[in-house]
């Protein structure tokens, strides 16, 4: 399943989902993504590195960015940073808070 956010989720510990961040409104006409998407994941609770939850690399489809995310500890918070240039110079950031509680995702 893929869910495009601007901003949060709820998901379970056993789930796989793929969070994508839409650009689509930080584009100028014309101007597409390009280059490598990087991506970190961030347990907050912890305040530690969780790239452990990340599935594969991200993919990028102008104007999103998407990233596999599984395997998240209840009861925690994370930040998915999603970063990627632009065609005309730009870098631009997006970010999705997860809450990772015992049930299944709300978007």
């Amino acid at each position: 399943m893929t869910a495009v956010l601007a901003g949060s989720i709820n998901m379970g510990p056993e789930e796989r989902l793929n969070l994508a961040v839409s650009f689509v409104n930080r584009l100028s006409s014309g101007e597409t993504l390009s280059g490598v998407a990087t991506t970190t994941l961030s347990d907050e609770t912890l305040g530690q590195s969780a790239s452990d939850g990340l599935v594969g690399l991200p993919i990028v489809t102008s104007p999103l960015v998407t990233q596999g995310i599984w395997h998240l500890k209840s009861g925690h918070r994370y930040l998915l940073d999603i970063s990627i240039g632009t065609s005309q110079g730009q870098t631009l950031q997006g970010e999705i808070s997860i809450t990772c509680e015992g049930k299944p995702h709300q978007l």
